[in-house]
């Protein structure tokens, strides 16, 4: 069972852990972009060390891994960890895998790392604004001076625009049948609730499993709010092709 202080997210993590893959159409291109991506920008600004805080699956830390950065990856969901550390095995890298929420991770480390990566939304799960903030001076503590973070949030503002409810993700016709995956979204602000289906055919029909969380609607002005209470001396925009991706200098 997951600790209480990890968040009020990580069951809803667990649950999906063994499914996760399935939500992407190509998940090695996924994280081949992902590990582009992030090479880039940690190169150009010599980080070597990383620790992927949210790591999840290992879509980020595993392609940094593989070139050749010094990563360790730390989630809360116990489940992830252990489908994250299958990916490594098949991937053919090891690195050292921690069980951490964002507040948690001062008990493991101190300012060792050149950068800390926190995609995927993550810091959306933490809470709401205090919890955030707390999450994001958690981060700061792991970071050398002068090093940075890099978070990637959903783009709040265009969701709260749109307010669809109804979000597709795959069918997925396998051996046994088919799995439908989709999201059903209740707008509750400043929070977002996110109940996600996973539907699989069977010989006798249908069989659903669904997944529950609540993620906070972070502004970008709040963000960076949050970001300078917690320690960080600048927040820059980056492009990325699908979230909202910040830069935070310590």
């Amino acid at each position: 069972m997951a600790n209480e202080s990890a968040g009020p997210n990580v069951a809803y993590y667990d649950r999906l852990a063994a499914v996760y893959h399935l939500f992407f159409e190509d998940l090695r291109e996924s994280m081949e972009m992902e590990g582009r991506w992030l090479a880039e920008i940690l190169g150009s600004r010599s980080a070597g060390r990383v620790l992927d805080a949210s790591s999840g699956t290992g879509r980020q830390s595993i392609p940094l891994a593989l070139r050749g950065f010094d990563v360790t990856a730390a989630d809360p969901s116990a489940g992830m960890l252990r489908i994250a550390r299958q990916m490594a095995a098949t991937f053919g890298v090891t690195l050292p895998f921690v069980r951490s929420s964002f507040v948690e991770l001062p008990r493991h480390f101190g300012a060792e790392f050149d950068a800390v990566i926190a995609m995927g939304n993550s810091l959306c799960h933490a809470g709401g604004p205090s919890e955030i903030r707390e999450s994001m001076r958690a981060m700061a503590h792991c970071v050398r001076d002068g090093g940075i973070c890099i978070v990637g949030i959903k783009d709040f503002q265009h969701i709260l625009i749109q307010r669809r409810r109804f979000h597709p993700h795959r069918i997925v016709d396998g051996p046994d049948g088919r799995t439908l995956l989709f999201e059903i979204w209740d707008y509750e602000e400043p929070e977002l609730g996110v109940t996600t289906f996973v539907v699989d055919q069977t010989a006798s029909g249908w069989d659903t499993r669904t997944a529950v969380a609540r993620e906070y609607m972070l502004s970008d002005a709040e963000l960076r709010a949050l970001a300078a209470e917690a320690g960080f001396t600048r927040v820059d925009k980056l492009g990325h092709p699908h979230e909202c991706a910040h830069l935070l200098h310590r």
